[in-house]
């Protein structure tokens, strides 16, 4: 296996499952791709988003709390 691929084995049941043979079908995708494509949308977002956080995470920013 190359040193940057990672191979998973995951389990989803009920409705979950449903969804992703759902959307597979209806996309004529793999559920495996449609779970690449999904964890990579999440990751890229993850990533941008700490970008955002540590240019804005700077001694003397001002700290804003949300209502709860």
């Amino acid at each position: 296996m190359a040193e940057n691929q990672l191979n998973v084995n995951v389990s989803f049941e009920g409705e979950l499952a449903k969804y992703l043979k759902d959307i597979a079908e209806i996309d004529n995708k793999t559920v495996a791709e449609i779970l690449v494509h999904l964890a990579t949308e999440a990751l890229e977002e993850d990533i941008e988003l700490s970008k955002m956080i540590a240019e804005r995470d700077v001694e003397g920013a001002e700290l804003i709390r949300g209502r709860m």
